[in-house]
């Protein structure tokens, strides 16, 4: 039998070059399949994970704590450090229409129920520090308010579909509601009074 002509030799080198460019491209489909599928599984552990998530599942989570430059530019605000208050929670960012509408009402909350041991603390993000500085000087803001820039904190509470949100968290530092929508004094009063005559529920 006579060996390959070179004909042959360039028709086989050919075939090896494009069965192996054909096993690198299924390689690299099933490793980007497989980042994908590990993507999504640890999504869906951090989304299950969030104090929305909880508080949707029926639980009461602890408060997870945080520490964020105050938008006044001085120091930094711990949630943990207001322990032993009422906590309203607010995440809010100044392009916001339903954000702007509903500041008055934390003003109000702040000056009625302050004296009683309530805090409301708002955390802006997805937003500029000058524009949500802004905010706060022209609708008079009178509660502390804190800017995360990187939305870690956002995230880790579930805030992912929008603004406003509003969480209300008791003085042992658990997370007793949560609105997904504007408030209203109204909704606030019923929400503060149970945790302000001791009780949790």
């Amino acid at each position: 039998m006579r060996p390959p002509t070179a004909g042959w030799r360039v028709v086989l080198y050919d075939d090896c070059v494009r069965r192996g460019a054909r096993l690198g491209l299924q390689a690299a489909a099933v490793a980007l399949l497989a980042a994908l599928i590990a993507l999504f599984a640890r999504s869906v552990i951090q989304g299950s994970a969030t104090v929305a998530a909880q508080l949707n599942d029926g639980q009461r989570p602890a408060a997870p704590n945080f520490s964020l430059p105050n938008l006044d530019g001085h120091g930094k605000v711990d949630l943990a450090s207001f322990r032993g208050k009422v906590v309203v929670l607010n995440f809010w960012a100044s392009w916001c229409p339903p954000c702007h509408a509903e500041a008055p009402t934390f003003n109000q909350i702040q000056r009625t129920y302050g004296p009683r041991g309530v805090a409301v603390v708002g955390v802006d993000s997805q937003d500029f520090a000058g524009d949500a500085r802004t905010f706060a000087r022209d609708l008079h803001v009178n509660y502390t308010l804190v800017h995360d820039s990187s939305n870690d904190v956002t995230n880790r509470w579930g805030v992912t579909s929008g603004f406003p949100v509003t969480f209300v968290i008791n003085r042992a530092g658990d997370v007793q509601k949560m609105f997904v929508t504007q408030v209203t004094s109204p909704m606030l009063d019923a929400a503060l009074q149970p945790l302000l005559r001791g009780s949790q529920a």
